[in-house]
C-alpha cells in the first residue's frame, strides 16, 4: 500500500518523487493528449517515457501500446509502465516483444536495473550479457556465485543461467539423471 494515495493523479505525484529522489530529473506531462506519457525522466542521455497505472486490477497491454507509442513521439531511449496493481499476461507479453520494462511501485527502485543505466545516465550493470531462454531479450548474468534463477526483466519468466557465456542452463536438473 502507498501512502496518501487514492487517485491516479496522487500515484503520478508519488512515482514523480520516487523518481527524483532516486537521482532522476523528471518533467511531469500527464494529461489530456499526453500521448500515453505520464513522465519523463531522463538521466545522462537516457530519457524513459513512463506511463503510471493506479488501478485496482492487473493492469492490461492497452498501457504498453501507449507508452511505447509515446516513446516515439517524445523521442524517448527508453519505455516504462509503473503500476500498483500487477500486469496481466497478456502485458508482460507485449511487453517483451516491445522492450518496454514493466516495474511495480512498491519495487521502483528496480527500474535504473531493467533499463540497465543508472540515474546519471551510465551503463553499469556488471555481469555476462545474456539472452533470455523465454524471450530472448538481453539481460545481465552477475559475475560471481553459481549458476542461479533468474527472472527476465521484460517477459518475467525465470530460467537457471550460468555466467560463462555457454548455453543457459536447464530450469531443473534430475540429480539420479545427472549420475547415469
Amino acid at each position: 500500500m502507498i501512502p496518501n494515495v487514492k487517485t491516479g493523479l496522487d500515484f503520478e505525484r508519488y512515482c514523480f518523487e520516487q523518481l527524483q529522489r532516486r537521482g532522476w530529473s523528471v518533467g511531469h506531462i500527464g494529461a489530456v493528449g499526453d500521448f500515453g506519457c505520464d513522465l519523463l525522466a531522463t538521466a545522462g542521455k537516457s530519457v524513459v517515457a513512463i506511463q503510471c497505472k493506479y488501478y485496482s486490477k492487473s493492469v492490461g497491454p492497452k498501457c504498453v501500446q501507449e507508452v511505447f507509442a509515446s516513446l516515439h513521439y517524445h523521442r524517448a531511449t527508453h519505455a516504462a509502465v509503473i503500476c500498483n496493481s500487477g500486469f496481466t499476461a497478456a502485458c508482460r507479453k507485449l511487453a517483451a516483444a516491445t522492450n518496454v520494462a514493466l516495474v511495480e511501485a512498491d519495487n521502483l527502485g528496480s527500474l535504473t536495473e531493467r533499463l540497465g543505466v543508472d540515474a546519471d545516465g551510465i551503463r553499469r550493470t556488471p555481469g555476462v550479457k545474456r539472452a533470455c531462454i523465454h524471450c530472448r531479450q538481453p539481460m545481465r548474468v552477475p559475475l560471481e556465485g553459481k549458476p542461479l534463477r533468474l527472472r527476465c526483466t521484460f517477459c518475467w519468466e525465470e530460467g537457471m543461467y550460468d555466467r560463462d557465456g555457454g548455453e543457459p542452463l536447464p530450469a531443473k536438473r534430475s540429480i539420479k539423471k545427472a549420475a547415469r
